[in-house]
């Protein structure tokens, strides 16, 4: 082929000195390998004092790791039963008892974990029979413990937000006539407990007023990010108000403000690109956005999947 075509290998753009100047290094602390067998990681989770993360590989493991000064340590793991064809798609600490973990499999069920024993709690699926279960892309739970959604796959023309009461161990119901695709993610607000935003490959982020009794009246704002959604997540700017983040499938990353639908950044791919003075676009991805501090500013980790995706740089948002 022409020499035109080849990929061009990725480097830094800038020299050594330049990359230490304007990227602060940072130092490998803890290492614990997952799996040494040909397994990779699907998932991971942290609990919300940070002291214990959740990791699941595609065989169907899970594993618990134990995060102090110290050092990081494998503490327990369990295997989750997994239908032919299917994987787990999500791990969550609920947020008021760290020793909970709840496991979301795309066979449509959601597992409750009890850490100190490793042993399942409780199950909830999204349909009594074979023939009604949806699979399941991604869930989440809100603030209070108490409701759990989930985002489906598209079936024939139907696509599904389904609710479900942790207490009670049941079926609240769901939505179904705000996404035309798959539903990729799901995030409740931090702090309300009925505020809940998804995104899809359809393109949109819809924010849902759950307390509302319809799915039409529940619907608050519609973002047409015109591209598909990887993940979304909430932030607050420093006026306090809210604000949303999106990574999309093409690796471009955009932020709005949730009350209005305003676009604040839009950045594509190549942006990220240079931002992290790297060669080839084509190697570089987004990791996700966080928050930096409480004055309402965020940071973005990327990295390229060059030589064994050894660069990984945070750029803050501007």
């Amino acid at each position: 082929s022409d020499e035109t075509d080849e990929q061009v290998p990725d480097d830094d753009t800038c020299s050594v000195n330049q990359i230490a100047k304007e990227f602060s290094k940072k130092v490998l602390l803890y290492e614990e390998a997952v799996t040494l067998k040909s397994e990779y990681v699907l998932n991971l989770a942290n609990n919300s004092s940070f002291d214990k993360i959740a990791s699941s590989a595609t065989n169907g493991t899970v594993q618990i790791f134990s995060l102090t000064a110290t050092g990081l340590s494998r503490s327990s793991e369990f295997l989750i039963e997994l239908e032919r064809k299917s994987s787990v798609c999500g791990l969550s600490f609920t947020k008021n008892d760290s020793n909970n973990l709840f496991v979301g499999t795309t066979d449509g069920s959601l597992l409750l974990y009890d850490l100190r024993t490793s042993k399942q709690q409780f199950s909830m699926v999204t349909g009594d029979t074979p023939e009604d279960k949806r699979r399941i892309t991604c869930f989440d739970i809100n603030s209070n413990d108490r409701i759990i959604c989930a985002g489906t796959e598209q079936v024939l023309e139907d696509v599904y937000l389904i609710f479900f009461d942790v207490r009670q161990k049941s079926l609240l119901g769901g939505y179904w006539r705000s996404h035309e695709n798959d539903i990729t993610t799901v995030k409740f607000h931090p702090d309300n407990p009925d505020l809940l935003i998804s995104g899809s490959v359809d393109c949109l982020i819809n924010v849902f007023d759950i307390s509302e009794t319809t799915e039409d009246d529940a619907l608050k704002t519609v973002i047409n990010t015109e591209d598909s959604i990887a993940r979304v997540r909430w932030h607050k700017n420093v006026y306090k108000k809210d604000i949303v983040s999106c990574i999309t499938n093409t690796n471009e990353f955009k932020m709005y403000e949730v009350e209005e639908a305003k676009t604040l950044c839009e950045y594509c791919r190549s942006d990220i690109t240079n931002a992290i003075k790297r060669k080839s676009v084509d190697d570089c991805y987004i990791i996700n956005c966080h928050n930096l501090d409480e004055f309402g500013n965020q940071f973005l980790l990327a990295g390229s999947n060059y030589n064994k995706g050894e660069t990984l740089r945070s750029l803050q948002i501007q």
